[in-house]
């Protein structure tokens, strides 16, 4: 992770990339989900330090924005009972923001006890609301391409 965090970073600083997607594997965990899920729960937690750390450096913070998610998450219970269970696949799951735009120290949406999503100003968070929110960060709601890419869903201002 840290060496893509190096190449997305010497791309924004030449000019050569205003977006990109940086990947670590292995959370995948229907096994072993204890080892294995604070190992790379480490591994991306540092890998996100070093990105920011290396954005300051390089003068590219203050333009920087950074979501970590995931595709899905892991569901509240194991699927076994011993120390090699794992968790399955759980259609609820979070994001992480910073950066640019982000105002920090504070959570937006939750989930009940049974780890179901609630609303949140009337509706339950996707993905669709997140990217309309990223939209209106980066200015680019109105633009033609988001007209002519749209979303559904509404912009909940999630980062105001």
């Amino acid at each position: 992770m840290m060496q893509q965090a190096q190449l997305a970073l010497a791309a924004f600083k030449a000019g050569l990339a205003v977006a990109v997607n940086l990947n670590l594997g292995g959370f995948d965990t229907h096994g072993n989900h204890d080892r294995d899920q604070i190992r790379q729960l480490a591994k991306l937690l540092y890998g996100v330090d070093f990105l920011m750390s290396e954005a300051e450096s390089m003068g590219l913070a203050g333009n920087l924005t950074v979501m970590v998610g995931s595709d899905f998450a892991r569901g509240p219970g194991y699927n076994g009972n011993d120390q090699y269970s794992g968790k399955d696949h759980w259609p609820h799951t979070s994001a992480m923001l910073m950066g640019a735009g982000i105002p920090g120290d504070r959570v937006v949406g939750s989930t009940d006890d049974d780890q179901y999503a609630q609303p949140h100003n009337g509706e339950v968070i996707t993905p669709a609301h997140i990217h309309h929110s990223l939209r209106a960060l980066a200015g680019i709601q109105d633009h033609e391409l988001a007209t002519r890419f749209p979303l559904a869903g509404s912009d909940l201002g999630l980062f105001a």
